[in-house]
């Protein structure tokens, strides 16, 4: 998989080593909530997260809050000040322990808003290329797992190698994994009950297992996927300009969750529902035509021509009244054919369509699901609403994909129509205004049904019914000479 925006790096040279064996950094929040009592050992959450570094010998030790230290006696260690990561970016030792950390372990019990993860991620974008990113949450249990906050790594939860666990005090629970530790420690499929989370062995996880070196990646690049075989990564802003759409069918919806995450922390969103809901319209359109060229048209290219035979006559002012009468009656014994063509034809369209759109009404849903959502791990990770997503998804596509785009002219008053000379449904036609504002000012928004005299020349006459109305728009109107 390659293009302008897409990068694809081999794993055949990098070795398997354990995690011990990798130059690892633990960052511990010690902001003042974590004086906070742990109840089910009776210590404060800072103990707590101090004991995880008893589980090897870290390169870096680094105490964070509304500064950053290195920390040489966690025995000194006390909780004082607020809840800021970016603050190991500020002080340059810390910054340099986290850059020169293959393995981070980073440890909080708080949360920060939305601001601060966009300003952490900011600093944390170009140094996610780690062998391994270790989340953990220490707290007292809440009455659901789903309902922990993972604002504080929500950033480094972007990097390509990730394990996000809840600490008590006593066990450690896998929340999520993703990219090659997924292979050990799988991401837990049900957050309600933390009796059906999965539990792991810290010790285990640092003395036994084994991950692959890691790689440079490209500055601006995000890992999607990270296999035995390979990492893959996108440059988000230039995938933003990209129009190519295979290359953009070919992302499966765990890639879109990563990039949907990506633009949630950077604030970049509206951006991506903006592009995607272009590429979507422009897919269905590419393959609306792909669908129209293998559709054989019968009676609606007779309908066409008729009509466009109709309309030289009347252009030409030829006076022959037989020829236009035959005509017509042509037109009337294929116009019932016609019609029911037409039918087939979109519920043609509507079944062909339906594996598009619903490729990308997923992703929209994905994308508004982080809109609304908040930084618990279950809307961060896309767990709350799974089940419910699927199953809208199936109703609206088994419910309208036959129906949707035909024409109903039920209730529509009916006129006599230049071209077929029978009682048809009256449409409105519309130019395109002169000035776009006359259309998208605060009063016209406001009170669309008001007179506006500059968009009264926007209404043509129409002299067609909206069974002939298609056909004579694309009728030729050039005159004979």
């Amino acid at each position: 998989m390659t293009s302008s925006y897409l990068v694809t790096i081999p794993k055949a040279e990098l070795k398997l080593k354990t995690v011990k064996d990798f130059i690892t950094g633990i960052f511990i929040d010690n902001s003042g909530s974590t004086s906070s009592q742990l109840v089910s050992i009776k210590k404060n959450i800072l103990e707590a997260e101090l004991s995880i570094c008893h589980v090897t010998q870290f390169d870096y030790v680094v105490l964070w809050n509304t500064l950053a230290k290195l920390c040489t006696n966690i025995q000194t260690a006390t909780p004082e000040g607020g809840t800021s990561p970016s603050a190991i970016f500020y002080n340059e030792l810390t910054k340099e322990a986290y850059t020169k950390s293959d393995v981070i372990v980073f440890v909080t019990d708080g949360a920060i808003d939305n601001t601060s993860v966009t300003q952490f991620a900011i600093y944390t974008k170009d140094y996610l290329n780690k062998a391994l990113v270790i989340c953990i949450i220490v707290n007292d249990k809440l009455s659901k797992p789903s309902q922990i906050n993972v604002s504080v790594v929500a950033p480094l939860m972007m990097a390509s190698n990730v394990l996000c666990l809840f600490y008590d005090g006593e066990i450690f629970y896998i929340l999520s994994s993703k990219g090659y530790i997924s292979q050990y420690y799988k991401s837990s499929d049900d957050l309600t009950d933390y009796q059906k989370l999965t539990t792991l062995n810290i010790n285990e996880l640092f003395h036994n297992i084994k991950i692959y070196e890691y790689t440079k990646i490209p500055d601006g690049y995000i890992t999607i996927r990270d296999n035995e075989q390979d990492i893959i990564a996108i440059d988000f802003n230039k995938f933003l300009n990209n129009k190519n759409l295979d290359s953009i069918l070919n992302l499966t919806e765990n890639d879109w969750k990563t990039l949907i995450q990506y633009g949630k922390i950077n604030n970049k969103l509206y951006e991506l529902r903006i592009y995607v809901s272009h590429m979507k319209n422009e897919s269905i359109k590419i393959e609306k035509e792909k669908l129209k060229s293998n559709f054989n048209f019968k009676y609606l290219k007779q309908h066409d021509e008729i009509i466009s035979n109709i309309v030289k006559l009347k252009l030409n002012e030829i006076n022959n009244s037989i020829e236009l009468n035959q005509y017509r009656q042509q037109l009337y014994e294929i116009s019932d054919q016609a019609k029911i063509e037409e039918i087939q034809y979109l519920q043609y369209i509507n079944i062909n369509l339906n594996k598009i759109r619903q490729y990308w009404n997923t992703i929209q849903n994905l994308i508004f699901e982080q809109e609304i959502g908040s930084y618990t791990i279950n809307d961060f990770t896309f767990s709350s609403n799974r089940a419910n997503r699927a199953k809208i998804l199936t109703t609206i596509d088994d419910e309208y994909s036959d129906t949707i785009d035909i024409l109903d002219h039920t209730n529509v008053p009916l006129f006599k129509c230049a071209i077929c000379m029978e009682q048809g449904p009256f449409i409105l036609w519309l130019k395109q205004p002169n000035n776009l504002e006359d259309t998208t000012n605060d009063f016209i928004i406001n009170f669309p049904l008001e007179g506006n005299k500059n968009l009264i020349n926007c209404i043509v006459s129409n002299p067609v019914c909206g069974y002939c109305a298609k056909s004579y728009i694309n009728a030729p109107r050039k005159r004979a000479s």
